[in-house]
């Protein structure tokens, strides 16, 4: 072997151990979305609420936290694995919700595979029900569900080279259950990346949309 060569494979050695290092986590395929990656796209998702103002504007008289129905996040992409992991993505969002103190999540009629349709009419039925005032906010009465907070994911990826990137977009929107408009929206995109000039060293860099 000689010197070039050793100083090469030196260099391509330390290479993936900073890749490894990497502030952006551990290493993970580009065609998969980790529980932290969920994690990252919902924190995001809940500070872009926060600074439209949406879940304040939907606080009820006494200024009580808006009650949200949590619907279903759709997997529109070829990736079957998140439509089973996508379960992360609600979760956090709705754990963020409640300990923001803006928003109460409805637990009669909520949880990812339920579709807009469905929990519209699990919303009207609730109108009838004793434990609901249809009307008001009276006291001791459980609240209907004001917005109904539901969402998708998509994927492309594109490649050059030895290298391939693999681009994702969380959508999130939020629908009025009175006037049955979407009266928010949200996306955040973020990118992961797979570059075999070494050994198929993943750089996974997610940046908001």
């Amino acid at each position: 072997m000689t010197r070039r060569t050793a100083s090469l494979l030196l260099a391509s050695v330390f290479s993936v151990m900073a890749a490894c290092q990497s502030n952006q986590g551990p290493v993970t395929r580009p065609d998969e979305l980790t529980a932290d990656d969920w994690r990252w796209a919902a924190a995001q998702m809940v500070q872009q609420m926060n600074e439209n103002g949406i879940l304040a504007k939907y606080r009820g008289p006494a200024n009580e936290p808006v009650v949200v129905a949590i619907g279903d996040f759709q997997n529109r992409t070829s990736n079957l694995n998140f439509s089973f992991n996508r379960r992360f993505m609600s979760n956090t969002i709705e754990t963020a919700l409640i300990n923001s103190g803006q928003a109460t999540v409805n637990m009669d009629i909520t949880g990812t595979g339920g579709s807009v349709d469905g929990l519209l009419k699990g919303i009207q039925d609730l109108r009838g029900s004793p434990q609901y005032d249809p009307t008001t906010y009276a006291g001791g009465k459980a609240r209907i569900p004001a917005l109904i907070l539901f969402g998708s994911v998509d994927a492309a990826s594109v490649s050059e080279g030895r290298r391939t990137q693999y681009d994702y977009q969380v959508n999130v929107r939020l629908l009025d259950t009175q006037t049955r408009t979407a009266v928010w929206s949200g996306l955040v995109d973020f990118t992961k990346r797979l570059n075999r000039a070494v050994i198929g060293q993943i750089s996974h860099s997610p940046s908001s949309g």
